[in-house]
């Protein structure tokens, strides 16, 4: 009988250790974090067993920086600054992030570097028509760009002083 109970206490913590090593491989913090809740229960934390111990304590801390990424996805997207967005989705990737926030976040950044890109490219031609369409297309998107506050600046100036610059 005991030993029925140890090998089946054994076929337990292999199951835990698979979910959890899968978990932890597919990015799944849903199925890291109820894979770690099952092998903390059973002690796989502090067990003598490096192997396992140090297969709890890879997936904690992939789970804790998966989390943390989130954590900053959300924050950036709501503050709505592109440069911490770059950097949280610059981590998630590196991370292999699935989150919905990791999704929405990389397509904003794709659709204002684009933005940006046209921001830049109206501020060097200076036409007025190109500025405001570079400025509605950033304060559409809701980011605030380091290019737009100067393209507000050009468009305040008398069309012929744009029109110096430009020459």
């Amino acid at each position: 009988m005991l030993v029925r109970r140890l090998l089946a206490d054994r076929r337990e913590m292999r199951e835990v250790l698979d979910r959890l090593r899968g978990a932890s491989e597919a990015a799944d913090e849903g199925g890291m974090e109820g894979a770690l809740r099952a092998a903390y229960a059973m002690g796989l934390h502090e067990t003598g067993e490096m192997q396992a111990r140090a297969a709890v304590q890879a997936a904690r801390e992939r789970y804790v920086a998966l989390s943390g990424n989130r954590v900053a996805l959300r924050e950036a997207l709501g503050n709505r600054s592109l440069s911490e967005l770059e950097t949280a989705v610059d981590e998630g990737s590196r991370l292999g992030a699935k989150c919905d926030e990791f999704k929405e976040g990389r397509g904003v950044v794709k659709h204002m570097r684009k933005v940006r890109e046209q921001s830049e490219a109206a501020l060097q031609r200076l036409d007025e028509r190109d500025l405001k369409e570079a400025l509605t297309m950033a304060d559409r998107a809701g980011f605030e760009l380091p290019t737009t506050e100067t393209i507000r600046r050009m468009l305040k100036m008398p069309p012929r002083q744009l029109l110096k610059l430009r020459l």
